[in-house]
């Protein structure tokens, strides 16, 4: 018998989903030491010996322990002791019993880089629950979906079968991965996090800007309510992408599950934030369907009314494409050997490219080093004037750097 369940399509699940999900505690009035200023916010975590706030229009803010009241500090000691016991337990309804290959997806990946800015605390969210396989495909797009909407996108990682998580999370996978690693990933990663800085310490500068005030005053809106939240997951996909850790000492599921929940926290900020009528206006419908009890579809209507189809096929305990369930029923028992061949190719091409790929690596490496230092003239900014001005003269650089058209818009 067939299951037909309609569902938030996954990827808008991401923005709008989690607005659903979202749960709120009652707001608290919170005091400083002197007693002059007060104000009304959510308790949200603890980051150190600092709580973090949510206040009524959404943002988050830390605010250090020793700088509270009396009464304040012990209303931090009792909402963090509540929390340890209710906040954080699963948003969802428990499952039933059922085997996994994941028991929580909350692993802390110790970071030895520091900012030289406050870098974006992540709210945050409820623990992953364990991944349930040898199920229905609408009851594992279910789970997927309830994960989610928790603040977990790293949930998609484990619908992968353990065996291939095992390969990429092997010692041998960690080493084929570094020796493929490019010369310029430092500098790219430079550029990406001094953006980053940029925004979050001239936050006022940004807003204030004339380059923002010669925009419609509709994305002016959209910038201002949506800035914090983004910044918190630029921030994260940043440190995902180019993770400052040696890629030989951490796996790939220790890199999701450190920053799949960090940037779920952020994205939750983020959807909270979205006007009546858009969650409307960006949900579609998927519908899940099991044929029988190893083969099933998801179909979505696309805005034009076209539906697409995906077909898959239940191999051992995993839902996969059609193509894919092949081609792993092929070579499930050669894995390793396909992986280390396609490795060896990949070495090999580069070797037989290293001219060209050198020259891309030495013109990436340079531009990113080149806007690094654009970068650096506006954290330099201490005036609104001369933020502008820096501005104005980071997009005439810019424009000589990047292709035609790259810079920020008159």
């Amino acid at each position: 018998m067939s299951h037909v369940y309609v569902i938030s399509r996954w990827s808008v699940c991401l923005f709008v989903g989690l607005m659903i999900a979202a749960t709120a505690d009652s707001a608290d009035f919170w005091t400083d030491i002197s007693g002059r200023y007060k104000v009304e916010a959510e308790y949200a975590g603890m980051d150190g010996k600092s709580v973090i706030l949510r206040k009524s229009d959404g943002l988050f803010v830390k605010v250090p322990l020793e700088r509270l009241s009396a009464e304040s500090r012990e209303l931090a000691k009792r909402r963090h002791a509540a929390s340890n016991s209710s906040e954080l337990k699963p948003a969802t309804p428990t499952m039933p019993e059922t085997s996994s290959d994941v028991v929580s997806s909350n692993t802390q990946v110790a970071s030895t880089k520091t900012f030289d800015f406050d870098a974006p605390v992540p709210p945050p969210v409820p623990p992953m629950r364990p991944f349930p396989v040898d199920v229905t495909l609408a009851e594992t797009v279910d789970f997927i979906r309830q994960e989610v909407l928790a603040g977990h996108p790293e949930v998609i990682w484990y619908a992968v079968p353990k065996e291939l998580r095992e390969i990429a999370d092997s010692q041998e996978y960690r080493s084929h991965i570094a020796a493929l690693q490019r010369p310029n990933n430092d500098a790219i990663r430079s550029m990406f996090i001094g953006t980053i800085g940029v925004l979050v310490t001239k936050k006022d500068f940004v807003l204030q800007s004339k380059f923002l005030a010669q925009t419609p005053p509709p994305f002016q809106l959209l910038v201002r309510q949506f800035y914090d939240p983004a910044i918190g997951v630029a921030f994260e996909v940043a440190q995902l992408i180019f993770p400052d850790e040696e890629s030989e000492t951490v796996s790939v599921s220790e890199h999701f599950n450190h920053h799949g929940p960090r940037i779920g926290g952020h994205l939750r900020a983020l959807v909270e934030r979205l006007p009546p009528g858009m969650v409307e206006q960006l949900t579609s419908q998927l519908t899940v369907v099991d044929d029988d009890t190893t083969h099933g579809t998801i179909t979505f209507v696309k805005p034009n009314g076209e539906a697409e189809v995906f077909r898959l096929t239940k191999v051992g305990k995993y839902w996969l494409p059609d193509d894919l369930a092949t081609k792993w029923a092929e070579s499930r028992g050669n894995l390793k050997e396909i992986a280390d061949a396609q490795f060896e190719q990949m070495k090999l091409e580069t070797a037989e490219n290293a001219d060209a790929t050198g020259f891309m690596d030495a013109a990436l490496g340079g531009i990113a080093s080149d806007i690094t230092e654009v970068i650096k003239s506006l954290r330099l900014a201490s005036t609104q004037e001369e933020f502008d001005l820096a501005l104005e003269q980071a997009n005439d650089k810019l424009s000589e750097i990047l292709p035609s058209g790259a810079g920020v818009p008159d």
